[in-house]
């Protein structure tokens, strides 16, 4: 039964980030060169899509506390659909924007999702379970931008991507209504609150020290990680001549390292070394590989990148399940629900304002995005290490 349901739960999020992943490749061009918009433009669309988890997820989470994680699933998922369907007929900005806006509001359901995965986990095992979180990113990453990119060189239409997309949100609606059984032992005990007063006791978090702290780290690293996105898609593109289908493979690799090292590494690592020092290497490498992932040479692009990108999937590997693991283990069954879509919500936050500063400092120096994104990842540093060791 456990291993069923984490198998949904997996294909869940999987869906929403293959979903996402499908249009990494296609967004920015399709802002700036057939709608004709600047590249900030194209950040900002990105960026509305993780606009809409911010305001939402603390909502679906609290929504799974009091209802069942199951409704809410079933719920987002057919949004998610209906979202799809439209992206697949847009002709303008406004369509896609608010193809975009409803992707992101029912793409929100990860907070139910990860609520569920703490429900039926130890705490001794949450960190390993809360992996596969991190292996359906990394399989959306794999799938989405390579099959995004094909089909758009192929039908040059968004109708492809956008069908396919909705028929596995509908899919995935089915299993979870026919397969999956609720893991929220007692209904009913949470508190119903609106997105509003939702996203207020979200921040209410950060007065907690320590996952406050954690929250506020997050927040940053998600940023970084997010400037390099859209930035280097751009990059990829202008300054050396890489297409959207090399693109999408690039991001399939990024995938495809993270879904190694989360989907079967990610147990043995925790079991080898401690919490932290995962986080430490996570955070070095990271700095590293978004810090010089602008400055190769043009005739020797694909190994140093791919080099560099591996280590960015590393560390992204590490960092987001352990301090989802963390925060979980300092809350009480009741509440999940409630302080995952918290978690959600600040990482949405940096995947809204990452894209934008990245794709405005593209505008004045095309390194600058992964200078800055390395930057901030070195000085956060500082704070990280004064958080483990009054805690560790």
């Amino acid at each position: 039964m456990r291993k069923s349901a984490l198998s949904i739960i997996f294909l869940t999020i999987f869906i929403d980030l293959l979903g996402f992943g499908l249009v990494i490749p296609i967004l920015p061009a399709l802002v700036t060169k057939t709608f004709g918009y600047p590249e900030i433009i194209g950040g900002a669309v990105m960026a509305l899509f993780s606009l809409m988890q911010f305001i939402f997820s603390s909502f679906w989470g609290n929504l799974s506390d009091k209802f069942g994680r199951k409704p809410i699933l079933m719920s987002s998922s057919a949004f998610t659909a209906l979202a799809y369907i439209i992206f697949a007929f847009t002709t303008n900005i406004w369509l896609l924007i608010f193809s975009r806006a409803l992707a992101g509001f029912g793409s929100a359901n990860i907070s139910a999702a990860t609520a569920y995965i703490a429900d039926i986990t130890t705490k001794e095992n949450r960190t390993k379970s809360m992996g596969i979180i991190g292996a359906a990113f990394g399989l959306g990453f794999i799938f989405g931008p390579p099959i995004g990119g094909l089909l758009m060189n192929k039908y040059i239409s968004l109708m492809p991507v956008g069908l396919l997309a909705a028929g596995l949100c509908l899919t995935n609606l089915f299993l979870i209504y026919f397969i999956l059984p609720e893991s929220l032992k007692e209904k009913g005990k949470g508190t119903r609150l609106g997105f509003i007063q939702s996203n207020i006791i979200a921040f209410k978090e950060l007065q907690t020290p320590f996952i406050g702290r954690i929250l506020w780290l997050n927040f940053l690293f998600v940023a970084a990680f997010s400037m390099m996105q859209v930035s280097s898609t751009l990059l990829w593109d202008d300054v050396y001549g890489i297409s959207k289908k090399g693109i999408g493979y690039i991001f399939a690799f990024l995938g495809f390292i993270a879904v190694i090292v989360q989907g079967g590494l990610l147990g043995k690592l925790t079991r080898t070394f401690q919490e932290k020092t995962l986080v430490y290497a996570g955070w070095i490498l990271m700095a590293i590989g978004l810090g010089f992932l602008p400055f190769l040479p043009k005739d020797n692009f694909w190994y140093p990148t791919l080099l560099l990108m591996a280590m960015i999937a590393f560390a992204n590997a590490c960092i987001t399940p352990v301090f989802t693991s963390m925060i979980s283990k300092k809350t009480d069954s009741e509440h999940q629900g409630r302080i995952m879509g918290t978690v959600q919500s600040f990482s949405a936050l940096g995947r809204i304002i990452g894209p934008i500063i990245g794709g405005g400092l593209y505008q004045i120096m095309n390194q600058l995005p992964f200078a800055i994104s390395g930057s901030i990842m070195m000085v956060s540093m500082l704070w990280l290490t004064g958080l483990f060791k009054k805690e560790y």
